[in-house]
């Protein structure tokens, strides 16, 4: 038989079946290879989230801070309170609640306990009545209550030195 006449030749039957067997072998390799590669990769993706979840569950040492140190990080946490602090509602209501015939001496706010005080002078028993209403219907003040009052005499006028505690109710 020449060269020619083998390639013409048909194919033996066993023959195309095991080149099938091959092809499949082959095809099955990959999808596996495939998987496998996928699989590790969600292995490593999952080491290291398990790395992260280690770290977050240690607890973190925190250094002993000196008396010092305290205090300074107490007066910035004060400072920081404080310029915190919206004053902007407070003043305004105290401002559309004024009138001339009440004097106000002091303003002492508290402002961790959201509470205030005023201290000061009216003219008349009238005028602190009213100096009263005028707070309690503003925004910035709830339970508005007179703590003190007492009759004064002042460059030969009689005075009402009183003193009212309310809360400030602003966010």
């Amino acid at each position: 038989m020449s060269q020619f006449h083998k390639v013409l030749a048909p194919w033996p039957r066993y023959t195309r079946w095991v080149w099938l067997l091959c092809a499949l072998l082959a095809a099955g390799a990959i999808v596996v290879a495939v998987d496998a590669y996928r699989l590790g990769a969600q292995a490593a993706a999952d080491q290291e989230h398990l790395a992260q979840l280690h770290k977050l569950a240690k607890p973190k040492v925190q250094p002993k801070l000196s008396r010092s140190e305290l205090e300074e990080q107490k007066r910035w946490a004060s400072l920081r309170a404080e310029k915190a602090f919206d004053w902007y509602p407070v003043f305004v209501a105290l401002e559309r609640s004024s009138e001339a015939d009440i004097e106000l001496l002091e303003f002492e706010p508290d402002k961790a306990g959201r509470r205030i005080v005023l201290r000061g002078e009216a003219r008349n028993t009238e005028a602190l009545r009213d100096y009263l209403e005028r707070l309690s219907v503003q925004n910035a003040f709830a339970e508005v209550y007179l703590a003190h009052e007492k009759t004064k005499l002042r460059d030969g006028f009689v005075t009402l030195s009183f003193e009212i505690r309310a809360r400030i109710s602003t966010p």
